[in-house]
């Protein structure tokens, strides 16, 4: 049965819009879709698992990956049946990873959708570990967590086409606040063809708790040859998703972790090291 092609009754799928990690699909956004499987006809089937693996056995089985497709023949073509792989024995996790990834690789997601999708799949896991299960690179799982935290109109803007990674890696440069104004400057710089750059204060000083929650970091993860770097970082010459690419790449090739959980104000210990308080500029 398995990676063998079935035509299903769609009566017999559960269709589940909360597991899909693109969430609710609307009947107009699959019309294009729809116009384009009515001439060439669906060209990859659908994947589905046992009904009672997803804990219910209402229904013969349990959609995983291909709801546009499912929708767009049911709601346009109006299909009874459809073309799908059958994959027993899948646990929730894998399922649900293999969604995310069947969506990833379709392009189906937007940048933000993706680093909210992978956040809500992998929780608490390392940008290690989920770059393994998703075959992508610890940076690229890192930029889209960076990017889910920045403002709702940032995001707009990249899933709008108006940002690229590169100018988000640039407002990471940037204070939260700083960003809000550099953007709309950098838009206008884009707009009028020049060049992309963006006002930013090398050398600047770091905040006390910059300091200390990069020392907790490296403490932590036990990180002894890559000091350099971080004193790089710590004058503001280095990005933080420059230093945390450095440092996954750098923890992966020595066998260290870098998921650690413990509050990093207990691995910071005093010495002949003076840092100013935030307070103190």
């Amino acid at each position: 049965m398995i990676n063998q092609i079935t035509n299903v009754l769609l009566s017999d799928i559960l269709y589940d819009d909360e597991f899909n990690c693109r969430g609710e699909i609307t009947r107009q956004s699959v019309y294009d879709l729809a116009q384009s499987i009515d001439t060439t006809t669906l060209l990859q089937p659908i994947i589905l698992r046992l009904g009672v693996d997803a804990g219910n056995d209402a229904y013969a089985y349990h959609l995983v990956a291909g709801h546009r497709r499912l929708k767009a023949v049911e709601w346009w073509l109006k299909w009874d049946r459809i073309p799908a792989i059958i994959r027993p024995g899948l646990t929730d996790n894998t399922a649900h990873v293999l969604n995310l990834t069947e969506n990833i690789e379709r392009k189906d997601l937007t940048v933000v959708e993706e680093g909210l999708a992978i956040k809500a799949t992998f929780p608490g896991m390392s940008l290690r570990d989920i770059a393994k299960r998703l075959h992508r690179s610890p940076f690229w799982v890192k930029q889209r967590f960076d990017l889910i935290k920045l403002s709702p109109k940032i995001q707009a803007y990249v899933t709008e086409g108006k940002l690229a990674m590169r100018d988000i890696e640039l407002l990471l440069r940037l204070t939260s606040s700083e960003r809000e104004t550099e953007v709309d400057v950098l838009l206008a710089r884009k707009h009028r063809g020049e060049a992309t750059s963006i006002s930013v204060r090398r050398g600047r000083i770091r905040k006390a708790s910059e300091m200390r929650q990069m020392m907790a970091h490296m403490i932590t993860g036990g990180a002894q040859g890559i000091g350099t770097t971080a004193l790089v970082w710590a004058l503001g010459n280095l990005t933080d998703n420059e230093f945390e690419a450095y440092w996954e790449d750098w923890a992966a090739k020595e066998g260290w972790r870098t998921d650690h959980e413990d509050d990093p104000s207990d691995y910071v210990v005093d010495s002949q090291i003076t840092i100013l308080d935030d307070s103190d500029g």
